[in-house]
C-alpha cells in the first residue's frame, strides 16, 4: 500500500524520526521555596499520547488528589516546563498524566522524584547581637537573660531590686527610691513600691506607696513617715501588682524623730 509501519523508536512517513520508546519524567530540583519554579523534563511515546496529556504536580501524600499545578504536553514527544510550587510547604511529585483515547481511563505514565517545598530560613536583626538565639522560622530573637529588644541589643535587669538612697531620715524627708525590674514583667501598671514597717508587730499594709509605671528601671520619691518613737525602722517593698507578691525588699532604714525635715519643694 506504499506506507511504512515503523519499528519502536521511530516515526514519520519514512520512519526517519527517532522518538522515545518509554514515558519518562525528571525534575531538576529536590527542594524549592514556596511559589518557586520546578523545572520538569518529559519524554512520551507519540502513538500512546493524546491532546489531553499533561504534566501535573501532586501532593505526594495524597494519591487521589487533584494537581496543584499542571501544563499540557501539546502532543510533543519530549519537552520541558516549569511548574510553580505551591505556597504550602510539604512534599510533592510530578507525574505525566494521560487519558486513553479508547477507554477514557486516566493513568500516570511516569513520575519524578519527590520535591520538598520548604520555607527558606529567616535571619534575625543583627544576628541577635550574640545575646540570644535566632528562630529561623520566624526571624525573631529569643534573648538571653539580661538582654532585650528585637535584636537583643539593650541591657536590662535580670532581677527585681529596690533600694533607698540613705539609711536614716527625718520625718517628712524625701526618700529617693531606685528600682529595677526584669522585662518579663515590663510595664504592669499595678506594680508598686511602698514603705512598710518592720518588726514582729508591723502592719502588713504600706504606710505609703507609689506605682512605678513602665520600664525596667527608674526612681520614685516617697516621704519618710511620722514616727511615735525616737527611732523607728522601715523598709521598702517592691510588689508585683498582678500577683500581690513582694518581689524585692530594700535594706532597712531608720526614721529619727529628732531630725528636722527640710522645707518641701515642689517636685516636677
Amino acid at each position: 500500500m506504499g506506507f511504512c509501519t515503523c519499528f519502536d523508536g521511530w516515526d514519520g512517513f519514512t520512519c526517519d524520526k527517532s522518538v522515545p520508546t518509554a514515558f519518562n519524567l525528571t525534575c531538576a530540583v529536590s527542594t524549592v521555596d514556596p511559589l518557586g519554579n520546578i523545572p520538569v523534563a518529559w519524554q512520551a511515546i507519540p502513538r500512546e499520547s493524546n491532546p489531553s496529556d499533561y504534566i501535573g504536580l501532586f501532593d505526594a501524600n495524597d494519591p487521589t488528589g487533584a494537581p496543584v499545578a499542571y501544563e499540557y504536553t501539546s502532543l510533543q514527544p519530549s519537552g520541558t516546563c516549569n511548574l510553580v510550587a505551591p505556597y504550602q510547604v510539604g512534599q510533592y511529585i510530578a507525574r505525566y498524566i494521560s487519558t486513553d483515547s479508547k477507554t477514557g481511563v486516566v493513568s500516570s505514565k511516569a513520575e519524578g522524584t519527590v520535591v520538598s517545598v520548604v520555607k527558606p530560613p529567616k535571619t534575625c536583626p543583627s544576628n541577635c547581637n550574640e545575646h540570644g538565639t535566632c528562630n529561623t522560622a520566624t526571624g525573631d530573637c529569643a534573648c538571653f537573660a539580661g538582654w532585650a529588644s528585637i535584636n537583643c541589643g539593650i541591657s536590662v535587669p535580670t532581677a527585681w531590686a529596690v533600694s533607698a538612697n540613705a539609711l536614716e531620715y527625718g520625718p517628712g524627708y524625701w526618700v529617693e527610691v531606685s528600682w529595677t525590674r526584669p522585662p518579663v514583667n515590663d510595664g504592669n501598671y499595678l506594680d508598686m513600691i511602698g514603705i512598710f514597717e518592720t518588726g514582729p508587730t508591723r502592719k502588713l499594709q504600706a504606710i505609703q506607696f507609689q506605682y512605678v509605671g513602665v520600664g525596667n528601671e527608674g526612681k520614685v520619691l516617697l516621704q519618710a513617715p511620722a514616727v511615735t518613737a525616737v527611732r523607728q525602722t522601715f523598709a521598702l517593698q517592691f510588689v508585683n501588682g498582678a500577683t500581690g507578691k513582694t518581689m524585692a525588699t530594700s535594706a532597712s532604714f531608720d526614721v529619727v524623730k529628732a531630725m528636722v525635715a527640710p522645707a518641701h519643694k515642689h517636685i516636677h
